[in-house]
């Protein structure tokens, strides 16, 4: 808040930038060398604790909590952690950029500096291509993956999980890898960090709420010279991996690319002269890829003028030390001194970044700004043509080596085929899910099926023809999903679904679209008809002696990505005359069981691989939730249909209404729900079935003559 504030970011400081040529070593792009500095606004005393202008949906900093100045060194031990152990420059390791150097000695054993950490999912680092949709007024993200953040050099792998570690301390980042390291890494000591209380929650937990709490310390494994070099063993896998990126790097074909000139060049070049205006560089233009930028945030509340007529520099804003935020295009007009010192008259460009935060957006037209100081302009270089974006640059996380993580954050490894014998069913015929180990009946209710070939085959291509299988990739693979407890209405090919996303209870990226009213509940109906769903309604009826089933509630579900499963039964207390059928649409490649059940007894759950062509069937008191799965690191989903029959009756109905959760048949009408008992399969005449396709809808959906 501007009020308390006395340092300010200061983002691509001009300067000389450390970096490796490109056209001869692999480390080129594979470290950072833009420079982010904090400058005082004011004079500031020792011990006086440092605020700068926060975000707009950062917390609004407490003036009442700034500490005076003067606070005494035993004070500030008291209250926080010594972070000025390191000092960062030029690495003794050629072609790496920079290193961190010890700053005092140190003995074997001594807590060099302690750094918070951030912890968060490896997915996270993927670079998706996103777009900015002007219909839906939001950036939306595409299924490709072109890279991975430059970010994920700098994070520590966690053993046994899949998640990083991002240490955030003072010059921790800048700690170069030697196998005969002189620093390890490890759980910080310190009083402030309580490891008991900041390990216990799940690392879903500790994710979600940012890990705050977590703190790192840099122990020296040896005795440490003042100015000496500090190593850390980022480990094997990260050893091999470089070792591979080296033996295969080859520098750039392209001869736009090898020969590029970067704008922290040209400074250094041009660092005693001035900007030269957009007139200048008519005859003596910047390189390719290379133009000026201006740091200037718009203070709307001012009312300043903005007019785009050049000729007129007296009615434009002036340039203030508020404005210094915000790095922007801006094209320089004139050039004008007041004394020794040059300003500049520029026009401000709109910023491109889809992700542009509020403040930094520019009235409607152009605005020109007069009194812009030099050190408020910078070259820059054209986006995604820096080190760091030229194609396949070497990425890989450090490995954090004999580190203490929490057996509850560890990854268990499941048997891949799953904790149930996975029977080889022919269409129609049924089994209890029963344990792999000692043949027992898991719980009484819960059932698999097989199914005919066409089934899938069929409600794939509907799905399809649709747009269902688009709308799911876009949802869960792209990662546009709604809120959690979210819904929302879609057309699709001229009928009305609905889109939705399950509480946070759930701990999934889970959607379910279903029909939204009964044009659309027909034609799923329809689809299910065509795929040969009859014959699976025949089996089910006479297997459990039903007089006669109604394929009532009827949806499609995708998946890439669940925590841990909410364990929930579908229905309960129906006299075992409801089912809800499970049917595979698309799998993830070489992926690992995905349905937990719960055995009858509560004691125990185990997990259901998933078959093409065989159905799961969840019935009363079957307890069930989606296993921990994550597809995202792929751009994989899981995709089903889900088919709830029933033998209704009066005695079952209130007990189906309490457990719905479509939209259509209307959960208040159960008087709609009674009239469809019977009507899609009847134990005493063979003519009741699903609505059948006519020749157009063949046609139209499955593409049959």
């Amino acid at each position: 808040s501007e009020e308390a504030w006395n340092i300010q970011r200061v983002f691509h400081e001009g300067g000389p930038k450390i970096v490796a040529d490109r056209n001869k070593h692999a480390s080129a792009g594979a470290f950072g060398h833009d420079a982010v500095k904090f400058l005082a606004t004011d004079t500031i005393a020792r011990g006086s604790e440092l605020f700068f202008d926060c975000l707009e949906d950062a917390e609004a900093i407490r003036v009442d909590q700034f500490v005076e100045n003067q606070a005494s060194l035993p004070w500030l031990q008291t209250v926080g952690a010594c972070v000025d152990g390191i000092q960062v420059k030029k690495s003794t390791i050629p072609d790496i950029g920079r290193g961190a150097f010890a700053k005092r000695k140190a003995s074997q054993g001594d807590t060099i500096t302690t750094s918070p950490a951030v912890i968060f999912n490896r997915w996270q680092m993927q670079i998706i291509e996103q777009y900015y949709s002007d219909v839906e007024k939001r950036v939306v993200f595409e299924e490709t993956v072109r890279d991975e953040q430059l970010l994920l050099n700098y994070c520590l792998e966690l053993p046994g999980t899949k998640s990083l570690l991002l240490p955030t301390g003072p010059g921790v980042s800048f700690i170069n890898h030697n196998k005969t390291a002189n620093v390890k890494v490890q759980w910080s000591s310190h009083y402030l960090f309580d490891a008991h209380q900041a390990l216990k929650p799940s690392i879903e937990d500790a994710m979600d709420e940012g890990g705050a709490e977590l703190m790192l310390d840099y122990v020296a494994t040896r005795d440490i010279e003042p100015g000496e070099e500090l190593f850390f063993d980022y480990g094997e896998d990260w050893e091999t991996a470089w070792q591979a990126y080296q033996n295969t790097w080859e520098s750039p074909e392209d001869d736009k690319v090898a020969d590029k000139v970067f704008a922290s060049d040209v400074e250094k070049e041009l660092a005693d002269t001035y900007f030269r205006t957009f007139k200048e560089q008519e005859e003596y233009p910047y390189p390719d890829g290379v133009y000026t930028s201006c740091f200037y945030k718009h203070h709307f509340n001012l009312n300043a003028r903005n007019v785009r007529d050049a000729r007129k520099p007296k009615k434009d804003p002036w340039w203030f030390e508020t404005n210094n935020d915000c790095l922007r295009p801006c094209v320089i007009i004139e050039r004008k001194f007041f004394g020794e010192t040059s300003f500049y008259y520029v026009e401000m460009r709109p910023m491109v970044n889809l992700l542009l935060r509020e403040s930094c957006s520019l009235p409607s037209n152009f605005t020109f700004v007069d009194w812009v100081p030099q050190r408020a302009i910078r070259l820059v270089d054209n986006e995604y043509t820096t080190d760091q974006h030229l194609d396949a640059r070497f990425r890989y996380p450090m490995s954090l080596q004999k580190f203490n993580v929490p057996p509850h954050w560890q990854y268990e490894e499941k048997d891949p085929m799953g904790d149930f014998i996975l029977p080889d069913l022919k269409p129609g015929q049924l089994s209890n899910v029963i344990w792999s180990d000692d043949g027992e009946i898991v719980t009484p209710n819960a059932y698999l099926i097989g199914l005919p070939t066409s089934v899938r085959e069929v409600m794939l291509k509907y799905c399809d023809y649709m747009g269902i299988t688009e709308q799911f990739k876009d949802l869960t693979v792209r990662g546009n999903s709604l809120t959690q407890d979210e819904f929302s209405t879609v057309n699709l090919q001229g009928q009305n679904w609905l889109i939705q996303r399950p509480a946070k209870k759930w701990m999934s990226n889970m959607h379910w679209i279903s029909p939204s009213d009964q044009e659309s509940q027909e034609d799923y109906l329809t689809a299910l008809s065509a795929s040969g769903f009859d014959e699976t309604l025949d089996a089910i009826g006479k297997f459990f002696d039903m007089d006669g089933l109604a394929a009532y509630h009827v949806t499609f579900i995708g998946v890439s990505h669940s925590v841990r499963g909410f364990l929930h039964y579908d229905v309960t207390k129906t006299g075992v005359k409801v089912f809800n059928v499970i049917i595979p649409l698309i799998l993830a490649n070489a992926t690992g069981p995905e349905l937990d059940i719960r055995s009858s007894d509560a004691q125990d759950v185990g997990r259901l691989r998933y078959q093409y062509d065989i159905a799961s069937m969840m019935g009363d008191d079957a307890d069930h939730a989606t296993s921990e799965v994550d597809y995202r690191l792929t751009r994989e989903m899981r995709m089903a249909a889900t088919v709830y029959v029933a033998d209704i009756n009066d005695d079952n109905i209130d007990a189906i209404v309490r457990d719905y959760t479509q939209h259509y048949p209307p959960k208040d009408r159960p008087d709609i729900l009674l009239e469809m008992a019977g009507t899609h399969w009847n134990a005493t005449d063979d003519s009741v079935k699903l609505p059948s396709p006519d020749s157009a809808w063949l046609s139209k959906v499955l593409g049959q003559n």
